[in-house]
């Protein structure tokens, strides 16, 4: 091969990899901008989960001391504190029943333990009957060779 024979295809070696870093450094800059739009909306989802989950609780909460002060006439802080007491109330109502729902699915740790014994007894009576079986197989397939 002559030098510019070389040359040329160093050159064109060159430009393949020029070509192939090029559209690699595209790819990461558009995987990029998708991760950026993707991000944004997980960051408008989470402004508005804040917004309902912690504003719209404490404006309601407000309207509900302000709709009490107004009905029965009494001063803001009667009425804040009977709302904050009805809240304490309702919110400890629920707790206790998200508890007494959660612990009907727990286990007693008596249950559990009987449980995983159970279960380790039977694994060893399946492992040592397959090893028994696998005993008597081998026993018998040497036994049929003699």
């Amino acid at each position: 091969m002559s030098r510019t024979t070389w040359i040329g295809a160093f050159r064109a070696l060159g430009e393949a990899v020029l070509g192939l870093v090029r559209a690699e450094v595209d790819a990461l800059f558009e995987e990029w901008k998708r991760a950026g739009v993707e991000l944004a909306k997980i960051l408008a989802l989470l402004f508005f989960a804040l917004l309902i989950f912690v504003y719209l609780p404490f404006l309601g909460l407000f309207a509900a001391v302000d709709g009490v002060a107004a009905w029965w006439g009494w001063p803001m802080w009667a009425a804040a504190l009977a709302v904050l007491g009805f809240a304490v109330l309702f919110l400890g109502l629920l707790g206790g029943i998200v508890a007494w729902i959660w612990n009907r699915r727990l286990e007693a740790p008596t249950a559990s333990l009987q449980r995983r014994l159970d279960d380790h007894g039977e694994w060893w009576q399946r492992r040592v009957y397959f090893e028994q079986q696998a005993m008597e197989s081998t026993a018998q397939s040497s036994g049929d060779e003699e």
